[in-house]
C-alpha cells in the first residue's frame, strides 16, 4: 500500500491512541515514529496508577520489544529516547472510566487543546471474557471514547477499531454495513444495552449473597456473557459487546466524523518493520489501513454525518482460508524442520482439519473418549492407582472442546467480507494526490484488500482439475486415501509435499491386495472342494468371526461401544472374517448354478 501521502500528512498533528500497550497499537506507534518522527506529539492511554507508572509500563512493554528494532538502528539507541522523551506522552488512565479516569488535570486540558486524531485500539479480544469486563472495556469503553472526543476542540476524526466479526456467524458476502442500535443478529429479540447492564448488575449481586471464590465468580461471569451473547445471535461476548461498541458510536456520534476498522484474525507483521514479529490479517497492513482512512477522511469532501466502515481482509478474488493456513505450516515446517534435543529432524505430518463441529466431536469421540472411560474404569478397579492421569486427560480432553467452541465461529466462517457502496480510502488519497479530491464508488472489492499483497496465487496444479473432478467422483477406495493424495498432488506443485498421503495410500493399496487374494482363494474354494466340507468350513469361519466379536462385546460393555468397533475394524475382522465368509458362500453359490446349468450331479 502507498502510504507516501500519509507520512507529510502526519507532520505536526497531535494523536491520542488508546489501548497503547496493546499488540496493535504499538505496532501503530512504532510505525508513526518512524515515517513521520516530526508528528508533534502522541498522547498514549495505559492502565496505570500514575503518570510515573504508566511511562514505566510503556518503556517496558512497548520500546523494549524487538519490534522497535529497526528505528533503533535507523535513528540510533540515544536518538529514539530522546524522540520518545519529546514526542510520547504515557496517560494513566482506564477506558472503563468516564475521562478515563485521568488525574492529572494539566494534562487532561492539554489533550482537549491539542488532539487532532482519535485512535480507539482498546479492547479485550478475549472470546469468553467475564461480560461485566467486556461490557466496560469493549462497548462502554467506546462510548467513554466518544464523549471525551467531543471535549476536544480541535477533534477532526475518531477511527474505531473493531472487528469483522461482528455480523456473528454469517454467510455469503458480508457487506460494510453499520448497526442500528438494538438491532441483533437472530432478528427475533430486541437488544437494549442499559438491559444487559441492568442484568449485569443483578447477577454481580447474587454471586456476592452466595459468597463464592473468585474463580467461581469469574466463572459464572464469562458463562453469563455466552448466554447472553447467543441469545441475540453472537456466538461469544468479545463479538457480542464489540458490536455494542459500535452501535453506540454510530448513534451517539452526532456530526464528529467515525470510521470503523473492522480487521478479520490480527497476527504477525507482513513487512514492517520487518517480517514475523509476532505477540489472520499481518499487523502491520491494519495500521496501514488506519493511517490510509484518516488520510482519506480529513480534509476530503466526506459527510461528516455518514459513518464509514472498511473491512480489512483478504480478498473475494484471492481467498485466504483454513485449509490454505494448514499447508503454508505443513510447508514451512517441511522445508524449515524443527530440531529435537538429540539433534534430530522432527517429521511433521498434515494436521487435521475439520469441516464442522460435528466432524470434530466424533473425532473426539472416537480417538478420546473411549481411552478415557477405559482408563476411569481401570482407576476404579485399582482403587484410584491412576487418578491423577485420569484427572489429567480429561482436563485436556474438556479444554480441547471449550476452546473448539470458541474458535468455531472464525475457523469455520463461510463468509466473505467485501465493499458494496462505500469510498475506498486508499483510492481516495491516490486520487487526492492528482488534485482529484472526489468520492469515488465501486460495486464490488473497493475495500482495502491487504490479503492481494500477502498471496501471490495458487500453484499450477499437477493434475488439470477437469481430470482430477472425474477421477475423485470414480474413486471410492481405501476409505478416501486416495481421494487425498489426488487433492494433495492437485494443491501442490512439488511430490515430496505428499509423500505422507502416497505412503498411506501405498500400504492401503497393499492391504486391499491381501484381503482381496484371501477373498479371491476363499470363492475358489467354495466352488472346487466338495460341498459337505465347504459347508463346514462356512460353519468354522462364521463360529470363529461371531465368537472373537462377541468376546470384544463382553470385554467393553455398552461403556466402551465406539472403540469396539474401531478394535474390530482395526482387527481386520470385517474384511478378513465376514468377507471371506462372503466369498465363500458365494462360491458355493457359483457352484450351484453352474452345476444346475450343465446337468451335473452334485459331487459329494
Amino acid at each position: 500500500m502507498d502510504l507516501s501521502n500519509i507520512e507529510p500528512f502526519l507532520e505536526d498533528k497531535t494523536i491520542f491512541i488508546t489501548g497503547a500497550t496493546g499488540f496493535l497499537a504499538k505496532i501503530l506507534v512504532e510505525k508513526i515514529l518512524r515515517v513521520q518522527p516530526n508528528v508533534k506529539k502522541l498522547f498514549l492511554l495505559v492502565r496505570a496508577s500514575d503518570t510515573k507508572s504508566a511511562r514505566k509500563r510503556f518503556n517496558d512493554e512497548v520500546m523494549q520489544t524487538e519490534l522497535f528494532s529497526v528505528l533503533r538502528e535507523k535513528i540510533g539507541a540515544n536518538n529514539l529516547n530522546s524522540l520518545v522523551e519529546e514526542k510520547v506522552f504515557p496517560v494513566a488512565g482506564d477506558i472503563s472510566f468516564e475521562d478515563f479516569g485521568i488525574e492529572n488535570s494539566e494534562m487532561k486540558n492539554e489533550m482537549f487543546k491539542e488532539i487532532d486524531i482519535i485512535i480507539n485500539a482498546a479492547a479485550t479480544t478475549r472470546f469468553d471474557e467475564r461480560y461485566d469486563i467486556a461490557m466496560n472495556i469493549n462497548a462502554l469503553g467506546a462510548l467513554n471514547v466518544l464523549k471525551f472526543a467531543k471535549r476536544c476542540e480541535n477533534v477532526k476524526i475518531i477511527v474505531h477499531v473493531s472487528t469483522a466479526y461482528v455480523c456473528g456467524e454469517g454467510k455469503g458476502v458480508i457487506t460494510e454495513k453499520s448497526f442500528i442500535l438494538g438491532e441483533t443478529l437472530n432478528k427475533n429479540s430486541k437488544l437494549d444495552i442499559d438491559v444487559e447492564r441492568k442484568v449485569i448488575e443483578d447477577k454481580l449481586k447474587e454471586l456476592e449473597a452466595q459468597s463464592l471464590t473468585t474463580k467461581e465468580v469469574t466463572m459464572a461471569m464469562r458463562d453469563l456473557g455466552i448466554q447472553r451473547a447467543i441469545l441475540h445471535g453472537w456466538p461469544n461476548t468479545y463479538s457480542f459487546t464489540k458490536a455494542m461498541g459500535e452501535m453506540l458510536l454510530g448513534h451517539l456520534k452526532e456530526n464528529l466524523q467515525l470510521v470503523i476498522i473492522r480487521p478479520t484474525i490480527i497476527t504477525s507483521t507482513y513487512k514492517e518493520p520487518f517480517p514475523g514479529w509476532i505477540e489472520g490479517i499481518p499487523g502491520d497492513m491494519v495500521v496501514n489501513s488506519i493511517l490510509a482512512a484518516i488520510r482519506a477522511h480529513i480534509g476530503n469532501q466526506y459527510s461528516s454525518s455518514q459513518e464509514f466502515i472498511y473491512h480489512i481482509s483478504s480478498s473475494g478474488r484471492n481467498p485466504l482460508k483454513s485449509s490454505d493456513i494448514r499447508l503454508f505450516m505443513f510447508h514451512y515446517f517441511t522445508k524449515n524442520p524443527w530440531i529435537n534435543k538429540d539433534g534430530n529432524i522432527i517429521k511433521v505430518r498434515m494436521p487435521t482439519l475439520f469441516s464442522s463441529m460435528d466432524s470434530f466431536r466424533k473425532y473426539i469421540s472416537t480417538y478420546y473418549w473411549p481411552w478415557l472411560k477405559i482408563l476411569e474404569l481401570a482407576n476404579l478397579l485399582s482403587w484410584r492407582l491412576f487418578d491423577k492421569t485420569y484427572k489429567d486427560l480429561e482436563r485436556k480432553i474438556d479444554m480441547a472442546i471449550r476452546l473448539s467452541e470458541l474458535y468455531k465461529p472464525y475457523l469455520l466462517f463461510h463468509g466473505s467480507t467485501v465493499k458494496t457502496e462505500i469510498a475506498c480510502p486508499a483510492r481516495a488519497i491516490k486520487e487526492g494526490a492528482k488534485g482529484e479530491e472526489k468520492l469515488i464508488k465501486k460495486t464490488m472489492e473497493e475495500t482495502i484488500l491487504v490479503g492481494d499483497d500477502l498471496m501471490m496465487g495458487p500453484p499450477s496444479p499437477v493434475i488439470p482439475p477437469e481430470i482430477v473432478s472425474h477421477v475423485l467422483e470414480c474413486v471410492d477406495l481405501c476409505d478416501g486415501i486416495l481421494r487425498n493424495l489426488f487433492l494433495c498432488l492437485q494443491i501442490n506443485d512439488m511430490e515430496p509435499f505428499c509423500q505422507d498421503a502416497i505412503a498411506l495410500y501405498r500400504q492401503c493399496a497393499e492391504r486391499r491386495e491381501l484381503r482381496q487374494r484371501l477373498q479371491d482363494s476363499e470363492q475358489k474354494l467354495g466352488m472346487s472342494m466338495p460341498l459337505d466340507q465347504a459347508k463346514e468350513r462356512a460353519t468354522q469361519l462364521e463360529s470363529e468371526t461371531t465368537s472373537l466379536e462377541r468376546l470384544f462385546l463382553q470385554w467393553s460393555c455398552a461403556l466402551i461401544e465406539t472403540i469396539t468397533r474401531r478394535l474390530i475394524l482395526a482387527s481386520g475382522f470385517e474384511g478378513i472374517g465376514r468377507r471371506r465368509l462372503e466369498a465363500l458362500k458365494g462360491g458355493m453359490e457359483n457352484r450351484k448354478k453352474d452345476e444346475q446349468a450343465e446337468n451335473i450331479p452334485t459331487k459329494k
